[in-house]
């Protein structure tokens, strides 16, 4: 089982609770194997107990705030303490409304014609989720910031994310290189000039998934900071058509990554 099937394990199963809190997957993808990166991908319900069976670490019975090898969980806006999960995943505090503002940044950049309101995934697998998100971690290394949002329009619902990883990640540097890091997807990648800043543009997801993005940008800020910002066309679990296009083109979208709203310090 590689990294791409894992998190695919993960999202099926912990996602299905709600409202949506988040997991950190590194413990996860290190002891499966080293990971390349470190995620935000998933979320599981507060105070839901799950059953996670196989993906590569065995069969564990867990639930909001009990640490169980390899797999930590913690809640997204519920807790009345500053942070859960042994400190890494903050509720309230500095880092959470970083990813309010982010998530709300996100938002903004959104054409008219588009609605960005909340929505529940209608998949009854997923029970009633949130489909709107926001979410702010301590990884290995640095704060790990993800927002997820629908995209209405003409009756179809698409999905934007914005990821950013702070100054002391240890992703790569060279654009291709580090656009391949997220989420551990495959893509057609190309290096792209934005106003002299280089970006990793991965135009066409070639991982075979249809739970993830179509495509997606990647840059590094000269201080580090990481930003992937990407889109699809559908909204996996929603049960709604998709978009009849992508909110933003290629160009867009690369121009976007390299935005300083998403610069997170």
């Amino acid at each position: 089982m590689n990294e791409q099937d894992l998190r695919r394990a993960f999202h099926d199963v912990m996602v299905a609770s709600s409202p949506p809190p988040s997991m950190d997957p590194s413990a996860v993808l290190r002891s499966g194997r080293q990971a390349r990166s470190r995620r935000m991908a998933v979320w599981t319900g507060a105070a839901v107990m799950v059953l996670v069976a196989g993906v590569g670490v065995g069969t564990a019975l867990v639930a909001n705030g009990v640490s169980v090898p390899g797999l930590q969980f913690g809640s997204n806006g519920s807790s009345s303490g500053p942070t859960e999960n042994n400190g890494r995943t903050q509720v309230n505090g500095p880092q959470a409304d970083k990813g309010k503002e982010l998530l709300n940044d996100l938002i903004a950049m959104v054409p008219d014609g588009y609605k960005t309101e909340q929505m529940q995934y209608q998949d009854p697998s997923y029970n009633g989720s949130d489909m709107q998100t926001h979410q702010a971690q301590k990884g290995d290394e640095a704060w790990e910031y993800m927002v997820i949002t629908p995209v209405q329009k003409d009756g179809g619902v698409g999905k934007l994310i914005t990821e950013v990883h702070a100054v002391g990640n240890k992703l790569p540097s060279e654009p291709c290189a580090l656009a391949q890091t997220f989420w551990g997807m495959d893509g057609e990648c190309q290096v792209v000039d934005v106003a002299g800043k280089k970006v990793g543009l991965v135009t066409k997801n070639t991982s075979g998934r249809d739970d993830t993005f179509e495509q997606w940008a990647a840059y590094r800020h000269p201080d580090g900071t990481v930003v992937f910002l990407g889109q699809n066309k559908g909204f996996y679990g929603s049960r709604r058509p998709e978009l009849g296009a992508q909110v933003f083109t290629t160009e867009k979208l690369a121009s976007l990554a390299t935005d300083q709203r998403f610069h997170l310090s």
